[in-house]
């Protein structure tokens, strides 16, 4: 991510360039549907006791962790934008731009609420309530490297803790990728 940071001048230059890296999650690295596929993925492979990964081979599985990383600092990045009072169409979210993208039923949220569809900002500040930043990238990387060993996650915690990650991810995935069409 740090090869994107600059300073910019003032917090709507930051707001800009923390949505160009949103926009290049969701365009150069992957759509939606195959996000969604991967954390899907990589639940199955921390629930197994078998090695597996999410891409074509392990390099490619840890690149994939790397870029979860970052969605994770943008979506940090976002909500304490909204905390410092910049008042951008981000923190309205009253209109779907460029609706084409929502031709593909695949790509409507299934995990979020009414109100969290219509304000998407809200599930980040939730999302970062549970948990800061640094534990959530803990997490993320420590389900790739799982994926990657003969071990499963059910020796380290709960399946249900398991599966409340997994949602919660789920939904700031969803809730960005709002953010993404409507900024977009």
């Amino acid at each position: 991510m740090e090869k994107w940071k600059v300073y910019p001048n003032n917090k709507n230059e930051e707001l800009i360039l923390i949505l160009k890296e949103l926009k290049r999650l969701f365009e150069s690295i992957a759509e939606i549907t195959i996000w969604k596929e991967d954390l899907w993925e990589l639940l199955c492979g921390i629930c197994s006791e078998e090695a597996r990964w999410i891409s074509e081979s392990p390099g490619s599985h840890l690149e994939m962790i790397s870029e979860w990383e970052k969605l994770l600092e943008v979506a940090e990045l976002l909500q304490v934008q909204t905390y410092v009072g910049i008042q951008h169409s981000s923190c309205e979210f009253n209109i779907i731009k460029g609706s084409t993208y929502f031709d593909r039923i695949s790509q409507l949220p299934k995990w979020l609420s009414q109100d969290e569809f219509k304000y998407p900002v809200m599930v980040l500040h939730e999302f970062f309530q549970i948990q800061n930043l640094q534990l959530w990238k803990t997490l993320i990387v420590d389900w790739g490297k799982l994926c990657l060993s003969n071990c499963s996650i059910d020796t380290f915690r709960s399946i249900d803790e398991v599966l409340n990650d997994y949602r919660n991810l789920i939904k700031l995935l969803e809730a960005c990728h709002l953010i993404y069409l409507r900024e977009g």
